[in-house]
């Protein structure tokens, strides 16, 4: 019995044993064979699931798992980063297509941001690159590894078979048989060569598939890229022209005691909604009649006039180039002295200008250019644009009058905005959200103005003949005239002066709650008129005197329009000699003061945080908002820079939306910070 397991052992181990042992070839054959599946089990187990490859008959399946694994790993590659690529690019050409405004070298310089923004940053894409790479060479490797050593099998049975021929002696029958089995191993391994010749040629033809389906992914996606780009183009905010009959839908007109007329939304408002948009009546500028320009510019050189020369102008244009409908409307404008006498400046232009006629009785007429032009009505005319029109935005001489939106009346803290559209449309804009029934109101003063104290809004308002009680007005608090606390050193009270009182409204310190008397108070506004004198004759050139007044004033002003005026001085002089740290204290300063006192979506706080995000960007490098080359910044520095912008941009859609210039040049600027290399992205993201 031993002697039997003694044999059985042996025999066992003669299966693992070299050709010394002489087996037959068929018999070799198939334990070399399991042999090498067990070598490629262990390696295909890396990247396949085991009960799909143990099998060894399974050679099919195993070679198209082993290309559709490289392929599916190239494929989701490509697929996830054609995903990522696509919403990036598709984002930024969506912000972009909207702000683009036709100019085709900012088109090549937006392009080229929005290929950086394909991946977050440029080191997650060169490592997913590099780990896809590594991950599809290893698996080609295995693959040629696997075809070597496949014929590697087979010239090793082909030198077996040699070998056993030309060794020992074997009987006929046995040979006979050997001989079958050698035809029939023969066959297996040309049948194998066949089969995995056919399996190559399937496979092949199984990627050229799959490459073509990937090539109809990519083109269909391209195609919807470019439709949805073509489609982007009508998102573009579209500024039409109101006709009387839709503005009257959008507001009312209401008369109001002791303010006229005025104005009311009919709807629900959200800040940045387009209310209406109105055309003008009449643009005035020199061009328009260059020769009546020349003639009265002759006139008031040789007389001044006692009005300014450009409201004859538009006097007189106006008389001779409106139809009857707009002339009709100019005429029903509000204006202070309806029944004032012509004044001995209208009687000069008439006489100089015109063609005269009289009559028997002695009375005059005046013709120009056929029309005849009552003194009474070109009076009244000069007043019109006096107390309505606006400033021309590119002539300074030039002068815009409007029907409806000359109804809306002064708020210092107004609730609409506006910008000028195509052909100086007067686009109206919600500033907050509004009810149906509010009152829409636009300031009359510049938004440098708004930011000063209410007794000097009130003065600059009086050109229109009325005194300002709005909300910010009649607040017995004026923010922008906060004083430094004598008693505790940090905190702030404030001084108010009242129009028809001299007695002045004083706020207890918010700190200390400490309070001073009225001659103190009126000691402090001694000092504070001197200091506005002073601030005419500081300067951002001499910074070194700016710097000192700005010490002196520190002492008596906190939360102070004449600080803003300092810190602006101070700010502008660092920043144009590139000293970027002092610069960007100081603009810090001015938006501390800007929020405080207007909290507010306006032009001044969005240019403000606009400013904040170039001398940070310029602190780095000062190219670097100029030129397309690549800047390393550090993750922090970034988010930071965009941040400002990102601020500026969404206060500028609701003031002019977001096809407008100005959030244009906002928005480049976002992308160009946005498209540089962050050097520790990676680190900062993990």
């Amino acid at each position: 019995m031993v002697i039997i397991e003694n044999i059985c052992l042996i025999f066992l181990i003669s299966l693992f044993l070299d050709d010394s042992y002489n087996y037959k070839s068929n018999t070799k054959y198939k334990k070399n064979n399991n042999k090498i599946e067990k070598r490629e089990d262990i390696t295909e187990d890396i990247y396949l699931e085991n009960d799909e490859l143990e099998n060894s008959s399974n050679n099919i399946n195993e070679n198209y798992y082993i290309n559709s694994i490289s392929l599916l790993n190239e494929y989701l590659h490509n697929v996830s980063t054609d995903i990522a690529k696509e919403y990036y690019i598709k984002k930024g050409k969506k912000y972009y297509n909207k702000y683009h405004n036709g100019n085709t070298s900012r088109a090549e310089y937006a392009q080229k941001i929005f290929e950086k923004c394909a991946c977050e940053t440029k080191e997650y894409s060169e490592v997913d690159n590099e780990i896809n790479m590594l991950e599809e060479a290893s698996i080609e490797r295995i693959k040629i590894k696997k075809k070597n050593k496949k014929h590697q099998q087979v010239e090793e049975v082909l030198e077996e078979d040699e070998d056993i021929d030309e060794g020992e002696d074997y009987e006929i029958e046995d040979y006979e048989i050997e001989e079958e089995v050698e035809n029939t191993d023969y066959k297996y391994i040309d049948d194998t060569i066949d089969l995995y010749d056919k399996e190559n040629d399937e496979i092949f033809e199984q990627n050229q598939t799959n490459n073509n389906n990937n090539e109809n992914v990519l083109e269909n996606k391209e195609e919807i890229v470019n439709e949805a780009e073509e489609d982007e183009k009508y998102v573009e905010e579209k500024l039409e022209i109101y006709t009387n009959e839709q503005i009257d839908n959008e507001v009312e007109i209401a008369q109001i005691k002791g303010k006229g007329r005025c104005m009311f939304t009919r709807k629900e408002l959200n800040p940045g909604n387009i209310i209406f948009i109105e055309k003008p009546l009449l643009i005035i500028i020199p061009s328009l009649n260059e020769t009546l320009w020349e003639i009265l510019n002759n006139l008031n050189n040789e007389q001044p006039f006692e009005l300014p020369l450009r409201w004859h102008y538009a006097a007189l244009c106006t008389i001779t180039m409106l139809n009857d409908d707009d002339f009709n409307a100019c005429i029903d404008k509000w204006i202070p002295e309806p029944d004032k006498d012509p004044d001995a400046d209208v009687f000069n232009v008439l006489d100089k200008v015109c063609e005269i006629k009289t009559t028997k009785n002695g009375g005059k007429y005046y013709y120009y250019k056929n029309k005849l032009i009552d003194p009474n009505i070109y009076d009244r005319i000069i007043q019109v644009w006096h107390y309505n029109a606006f400033g021309h935005h590119t002539d300074s001489e030039g002068l815009v009058l409007y029907n409806r939106i000359s109804m809306l009346a002064h708020s210092c803290n107004s609730t609409a905005c506006w910008h000028y559209g195509e052909n100086d449309s007067f686009v109206l804009r919600a500033r907050v959200k509004l009810n149906v029934g509010d009152e829409l109101t636009i300031s009359y003063l510049g938004d440098d103005d708004l930011y000063k104290s209410s007794n000097i809004r009130r003065e600059k308002l009086t050109n229109w003949l009325f005194v300002c009680m709005c909300n910010r007005c009649s607040n017995p608090v004026d923010y922008s005239r906060g004083f430094k606390c004598a008693t505790c050193g940090i905190g702030t009270f404030f001084i108010k002066s009242e129009y028809n009182c001299e007695t002045p409204i004083i706020t207890k310190c918010n700190i200390c709650l400490s309070e001073i008397s009225e001659n103190t108070a009126l000691e402090y506004i001694e000092y504070e008129n001197s200091y506005i004198e002073r601030l005419e004759e500081t300067n951002k050139n001499d910074l070194a005197d700016a710097l000192s007044v700005y010490i002196q004033a520190e002492k008596i002003f906190t939360q102070h329009w004449v600080m803003y005026q300092l810190y602006t001085i101070l700010f502008e002089g660092y920043r144009d000699s590139c000293e970027w740290g002092k610069a960007i204290y100081y603009q810090m300063q001015r938006i501390r003061y800007a929020i405080e006192v207007i909290p507010r979506a306006n032009y001044v706080l969005a240019w403000l945080y606009e400013e904040l995000g170039e001398v940070h960007a310029n602190s780095i490098n000062t190219d670097i908002l100029t030129t397309e080359d690549d800047y390393k910044i550090t993750y922090e520095e970034k988010k930071r820079i965009c941040s400002f912008f990102l601020r500026s941009i969404h206060l500028l859609e609701i003031l002019c939306g977001y096809s407008h210039d100005y959030l244009k040049d906002s928005l480049n600027k976002y992308y160009r910070i946005e498209g540089l290399t962050a050097t520790d992205a990676l680190q900062t993201d993990e």
